[in-house]
């Protein structure tokens, strides 16, 4: 799949939460690992560095993994654009968590078990959490605005399980709710945690949001419409098997002995 097809990471800047600190057992190596769409994600460079091996292996044994079928690149790979040193952004190219496994698995890495192990348990708590505790960060001196953001998210937490805790209490003690009070208790629990509550339907006109839901409605048409269908996918792959079948070696010609029929054994009849 061209590059321009693949789907993006959201850009750097948008979310400082999105990035975890990885470091190895060894203390060796640290990696700022991409979390997003319940996977983690690593450029070329960070798994050259995770698994102490030069960017042509590992680029090699990733186009190995495609080119076998053991993951299909559409489904494991994504760009996000990363500003370098000289200032310039460039379109990068990030690998999830089946890929970084996989390579791990091929160039026999103990530090990509290690790897497998911390990234399972923060997805496993960003999954049931809402968000993953980056302990590396929070010791790093100058951790930004990291720690406040957590906070926001947890208070965030906080209220909804508040409110279904009431909400199973009520019903615990067979006390019938009905809207008005849900909403009297909502605006109850918004107060407590010093949110501004809506009084007013709000200043977005009903034509300012068809207008957007309709500019939005296109982006997403306009993405569905630069993936393959699947008609094309197939074809592709098609043409992939078939350039594999080229490259493996054909099977050497077996000689068969030519027969000239029974030969004689140089003596007469009687």
């Amino acid at each position: 799949m061209p590059n321009d097809e693949m789907p993006n990471l959201p850009a750097r800047a948008a979310t400082p939460s999105e990035f975890l600190l990885y470091q190895t057992e060894d203390g060796r190596t640290r990696l700022e690992v991409r979390l997003a769409g319940e996977t983690v994600w690593l450029s070329l460079n960070d798994m050259a560095a995770l698994f102490q091996r030069d960017k042509s292996v590992i680029s090699r044994h990733i186009r190995n993994i495609f080119d076998e079928g053991e993951l299909r690149r559409e489904s494991v790979v994504a760009n996000s654009a990363t500003t370098a040193a000289d200032g310039k952004t460039y379109q990068v190219e990030y690998f999830n968590l089946d890929v970084i496994i996989s390579v791990g698995y091929r160039v026999h890495s103990h530090r990509g078990t290690q790897f497998r192990i911390w990234a399972t348990q923060r997805l496993r708590e960003y999954i049931i959490k809402g968000f993953a505790l980056d302990d590396e960060r929070l010791k790093r001196a100058g951790g930004g605005n990291y720690f406040d953001e957590l906070l926001a998210r947890i208070r965030d937490n906080r209220i909804v399980s508040l409110y279904l805790d009431y909400g199973e209490l009520q019903a615990l003690n067979r006390r019938p709710m009905y809207m008005r009070d849900w909403v009297a208790k909502l605006d109850d629990f918004l107060r407590l945690s010093e949110r501004d509550i809506l009084t007013h339907p709000g200043t977005v006109s009903h034509e300012a949001a068809l207008a957007k839901a309709h500019t939005e409605y296109d982006k997403f048409r306009a993405l569905l419409a630069a993936q393959p269908s699947t008609v094309e996918r197939h074809f592709k792959e098609a043409i992939e098997h078939v350039k594999q079948l080229e490259r493996c070696p054909a099977p050497p010609k077996r000689t068969t002995r030519q027969d000239n029929g029974p030969k004689s054994s140089g003596r007469k009849a009687q």
